[in-house]
């Protein structure tokens, strides 16, 4: 009797001790800006002409998307399964997936400038002809560059007006 209550009280440690150190579920941090206004303003600064007959990425936020889901989809294209969420655009679906969690987003950093980022990548594909292959480091340096312009112009000082308009 005593091993069968010293194992559920082992139990119940080890899994209140997990709990105890597992890292906290943070508030989700919502976009200041609407997708389709950082969409047009990214495609601005590329100088690209937005077609309505081009399909739309499918956005999934981390907070209400399974980490599985985000692990089928992005299995194919990096060739391994992350074990955390992460920012990424998937060509082959069209669909990025963006992290909203506030912890991830500190010093002038917001889901809208990773957003932007990601953003580059589908008008890399969809409107410039860029192939999976092409994403390469040129590529990523674009996006990171729209990305960086992009927190530091409306993220990190208030635009005088709204660049939505």
């Amino acid at each position: 009797m005593t091993q069968i209550f010293l194992g559920l009280t082992g139990a119940f440690l080890l899994c209140f001790s997990s709990l105890a150190f597992a890292e906290p579920v943070s508030p989700v941090q919502e976009l200041r800006y609407s997708e389709g206004c950082i969409l047009k303003l990214v495609a601005s600064r590329l100088e690209l002409k937005l077609n309505p007959q081009v399909p739309l990425p499918q956005i999934h936020r981390e907070s209400r998307t399974p980490l599985e889901q985000f692990q089928d989809a992005i299995e194919p294209q990096w060739g391994f399964r992350p074990e955390v969420f992460l920012n990424a655009y998937v060509v082959a679906t069209n669909e990025i997936y963006l992290m909203d969690q506030a912890r991830h987003y500190r010093e002038g950093r917001a889901p809208d400038d990773s957003l932007a980022h990601e953003l580059v990548h589908y008008l890399q594909v969809k409107y410039q002809g860029f192939t999976l292959e092409d994403l390469g480091e040129m590529a990523e340096a674009d996006a990171v560059a729209v990305q960086t312009w992009f927190r530091e112009t409306f993220l990190l000082k208030q635009p005088a007006s709204d660049p939505c308009l």
